[in-house]
C-alpha cells in the first residue's frame, strides 16, 4: 500500500512530500531520487518495506539529515503499521516530527503527532 494511503487508513494526517518528475534522472541508474527527508535530532523515522511482508523499522533520529538506520543499534521492528506509529509517537521528542519512508519507492510523508 502507498505510504500516504496507509497513514490515512489508520486515521493519521499526512503531509505529502514532493516527488521528482518521471523525467528526472540521477546518478542511481536513471531512477529518480526522492527528495531527502528534512530530519533533525529528536525526530523519529519509520522505514517501511513490503518486499516480502510489511516491516516497519522505528527509531529516533540521532543526527540532522539522517535518512536511514545504517549505524544505529536502537531500532525496533514492527509488522503492524499502527503499532509502529504508536511506538514512534512514544519516542519523538517534544517539538519533534515523525517521518514515514517507504524504502521500496523512496516516497515519504510526515505523520502528525
Amino acid at each position: 500500500m502507498h505510504v500516504a494511503a496507509e497513514a490515512e487508513a489508520a486515521g493519521d494526517d499526512v503531509v505529502l512530500a514532493r516527488r521528482p518528475s518521471r523525467g528526472s534522472r540521477s546518478r542511481n541508474g536513471g531512477r529518480a531520487m526522492a527528495k531527502q527527508i528534512p530530519t533533525h535530532f529528536g525526530d523519529v523515522l519509520i522505514l517501511q518495506t513490503t518486499q516480502s511482508y510489511a516491516v516497519h523499522a522505528v527509531g529516533r533520529v540521532s543526527r540532522d539529515g539522517q535518512q536511514d538506520f545504517s549505524s544505529e543499534t536502537n531500532v525496533k521492528y514492527q509488522i503492524d503499521y499502527v503499532t509502529a506509529v504508536a511506538q514512534a509517537r512514544a519516542l519523538v521528542s517534544p517539538g519533534g516530527r515523525i517521518f514515514l519512508r517507504n524504502i521500496d519507492t523512496g516516497d515519504w510523508n510526515e505523520i502528525s503527532r
